[in-house]
C-alpha cells in the first residue's frame, strides 16, 4: 500500500510536471510570436506614418498605454484605414481636376 501511495504521487508529479511544461512552452511561443508582431507592427508604422509613431512611444513612454500587441493591431489598422482614404481622396481630386480641364479644353473648341 505505502508503494501504491508514493508510485501514485510521483505519478501525479509527473502528470503535473509535463502538463506545466507544456502550459510554459506554450505560453513561451505565444509571447514570442507577441513581440515579434510588436516590432513588426511598430517598423510599418515608423516608416508610413512617424507622427503616429511618434505618438504612440511617448504615450506609451508616459504609461499612458500598454506596449502589447492589442495596441499595434489597433493603430496599424487605423493608419491602413487612413492611408486609403487619403488614397481614394487624391485619386478622386485628380479624377476632378482632369474632368475640369477636359470641360475647358471642349469649351475652347466651341469657341
Amino acid at each position: 500500500m505505502k508503494i501504491n501511495k508514493t508510485f501514485e504521487k510521483f505519478l501525479g508529479g509527473a502528470m503535473f510536471a509535463v502538463v506545466g511544461y507544456c502550459a510554459f512552452s506554450n505560453l513561451k511561443s505565444t509571447i514570442k510570436a507577441d513581440m515579434e508582431f510588436v516590432e513588426n507592427a511598430s517598423t510599418e508604422v515608423k516608416s508610413k506614418d512617424a507622427k503616429r509613431y511618434k505618438r504612440i512611444v511617448e504615450s506609451i513612454n508616459a504609461g499612458k498605454v500598454v506596449n502589447n500587441s492589442e495596441l499595434w493591431k489597433k493603430e496599424v489598422q487605423l493608419m491602413r484605414d487612413s492611408l486609403y482614404i487619403d488614397s481614394i481622396a487624391k485619386t478622386n481630386y485628380a479624377k476632378g481636376a482632369q474632368m475640369v480641364r477636359d470641360s475647358i479644353k471642349n469649351l475652347s473648341k466651341i469657341k
